[in-house]
């Protein structure tokens, strides 16, 4: 089971807003913008939303925190159940990455193969970035 998630916010305007107290000054995407961070259930990040809508889903081994894959989408929610690798349907990651350590045998944990996955390209969200010498990314 997941653990709740954290956000990280990056303000970029505060042009007209003014001081509060309260949680968010100004107005998400306007004035900020908000990246979101989940963790498994032994507290190492698992997930990273960007304010685009881009997800980057990281596997880990359950015995030595290895990252083993990593997949990118814009959809991580399956018909059923919780996201796995093993538990794709309806979702749109695709796998972009795969790590192997001591070349897949016995060894202390050193990677020894990193596979770049060119064929599965993610898809792409835009997002117009605000005027502060920063052009827009896709």
């Amino acid at each position: 089971m997941p653990r709740p998630g954290r956000s990280q916010d990056a303000y970029f305007d505060l042009s007209g807003v003014t001081y509060s107290t309260s949680l968010y000054i100004g107005t998400q995407n306007t004035n900020y913008f908000t990246t979101e961070l989940g963790y498994d259930e032994r507290g190492r990040q698992d997930r990273v939303q960007l304010p685009t809508g881009t997800i980057e889903r990281t596997v880990r081994d359950g015995v030595n925190n290895r990252v083993v894959s990593v997949w990118v989408g814009l959809d991580d929610t399956p018909t059923t159940g919780e996201w796995s690798p093993d538990n794709t349907d309806g979702t749109d990651l695709v796998e972009v990455q795969e790590n192997v350590y001591d070349a897949g045998g016995v060894g202390d944990s050193n990677l020894t193969q990193v596979t770049m996955i060119p064929a599965a390209v993610p898809p792409t969200a835009s997002c117009s970035m605000p005027s502060i010498g920063a052009t827009a990314l896709s």
